[in-house]
C-alpha cells in the first residue's frame, strides 16, 4: 500500500469514526446529558489519530461541527445561542488535539523503533551473511540482496581497485533510478558499506596470507631438493675425483703403455694421462658448484653470513690455488708470487 493510499484511508477512518459517534449520541441523547454527547467524539478522535497528525486534526474540527449541529441548541444549524457553548468548542477541539497529537507521536515512535528494529535485524543478517562468503562476489551479492530487502531498489556494488593492497575503507554502493531514501536508510546503506568493505578486505588478506604460505611452501621443498641433490652428488663426484686420481698416479708409473688418441671432436691427440687430468677437472668444477649451491640454500633458509675484512691478496690467491690446473700452461711470476702467498 502506498502512502498515498494509506493517507486517504486513513481521514476516511477519521469520517467514518465522527460519523458512528453522532450516531451513537443520536441515540442516547434522551438518557445524557449534552455533556456526555461531547465525550463520546474523543474515542473518534483517538482512533483518527493512529494514521497521523492530519486525520487527527480532521477528527477534532469534525467532532466539534457534529456537535454544534446535531446536539447544541438551536439543533441542525450552526448558529449558537449560548456563548458559552463556544468555550465548550474550544475545549474539546484542544483537548480532542492534543489527545490525538500524542497518540499519533506514540504511533510514529512505534513505527521509527520497528523500522530501526528491521534495520537493525538487517545489517546483524548482512554481517552473518559477508562474514560466510568464500569470495568477493559472495559479499556483493549479500549488498544487493539486503538493500533490496530494506530499501527496496537494485544496488549495484563498486570495490574500488587498489592494485593489490587489501581493502579497509568502504565499498561504493549505487542504487538504479537513483530513489529517495530516508536518513535512516542512508545510515543503514553506509554501515553496509563499510561492513562490506571489512568483508571484502578480510578476504583480500586471507588470500594473500594463503598465497604467501603456498609460496613459503614452495621454497622450502625446493631448498629442501636443492640440499638433498647437492649432497647425493657429493659422494659419487668424490669417488669418481679419487679413482681418477688413482688411475692418474699408477698410469704415471708406466708411461708409454697406450699410444695417444683423437680426441671425440676429431683432431687434438689426447693420451690416457690428459684424459684422466680432464675427468678430475670437470669433477672439481662440478664440486664447486655444488658447494656453491649449498651456500645458497644455506642463505635462503635464513643462515646468517659472516661478514669480516679479508686481504684482497688472499682472495686472488686462493683463487689461482683453486685454478692452478687450469692455468698451468701460462706463465706469469705475478700469479705465482701470489700463489705462494696463498699457501
Amino acid at each position: 500500500m502506498t502512502r498515498t493510499s494509506r493517507l486517504a484511508r486513513s481521514y476516511a477512518i477519521a469520517v467514518v469514526g465522527v460519523a458512528l459517534a453522532t450516531a451513537g449520541g443520536l441515540l442516547v441523547r434522551d438518557h445524557v446529558t449534552i455533556a456526555d454527547q461531547a465525550m463520546l467524539y474523543l474515542p473518534a478522535i483517538l482512533v483518527a489519530a493512529l494514521g497521523g497528525r492530519g486525520p487527527s486534526l480532521a477528527a477534532a474540527a469534525l467532532s466539534v461541527g457534529a456537535f454544534d449541529f446535531f446536539f447544541v441548541p438551536p439543533r441542525f444549524t450552526f448558529a449558537v445561542s449560548d456563548m458559552r457553548s463556544l468555550i465548550t468548542f474550544a475545549v474539546m477541539f484542544v483537548v480532542g488535539t492534543a489527545i490525538g497529537g500524542l497518540v499519533a507521536r506514540l504511533r510514529a515512535a512505534e513505527e521509527a523503533s520497528r523500522e530501526r528494529e528491521h534495520r537493525t535485524a538487517a545489517l546483524l543478517a548482512f554481517t552473518r551473511d559477508a562474514a560466510a562468503a568464500t569470495d568477493v562476489a559472495g559479499v556483493e551479492a549479500a549488498i544487493v540482496s539486503h538493500v533490496r530487502d530494506v530499501v527496496g531498489a537494485v544496488a549495484r556494488v563498486e570495490v574500488p581497485d587498489l592494485g593489490g593492497v587489501a581493502l579497509h575503507g568502504p565499498v561504493a554502493i549505487r542504487l538504479e533510478g537513483e530513489p529517495a531514501v530516508t536518513a535512516d536508510q542512508h545510515a543503514f546503506l553506509e554501515a553496509v558499506a563499510h561492513q562490506g568493505g571489512v568483508a571484502i578486505g578480510r578476504l583480500q588478506l586471507a588470500t594473500a596470507a594463503r598465497d604467501a604460505a603456498l609460496r613459503a611452501k614452495a621454497e622450502e621443498l625446493r631448498s629442501a631438493l636443492l640440499s638433498s641433490v647437492s649432497h647425493d652428488l657429493r659422494t659419487p663426484l668424490a669417488a669418481i675425483t679419487g679413482m681418477a686420481t688413482a688411475l692418474r698416479e699408477r698410469t704415471a708409473d708406466k708411461p708409454g703403455e697406450r699410444p695417444a688418441r683423437s680426441t671425440a671432436e676429431g683432431g687434438a691427440k689426447l693420451n690416457d694421462n690428459e684424459e684422466l687430468d680432464t675427468i678430475i677437472a670437470e669433477a672439481q668444477r662440478l664440486s664447486r658448484l655444488l658447494t656453491n649451491l649449498l651456500s645458497i640454500t644455506k642463505v635462503e633458509s635464513g643462515a646468517e653470513p659472516r661478514r669480516e675484512w679479508v686481504p684482497l691478496e688472499e682472495i686472488v690467491g686462493s683463487v689461482l690455488v683453486r685454478l692452478e690446473d687450469e692455468l698451468a700452461d701460462r706463465s706469469d711470476p705475478r700469479r705465482a708470487d701470489a700463489a705462494q702467498r696463498a699457501r
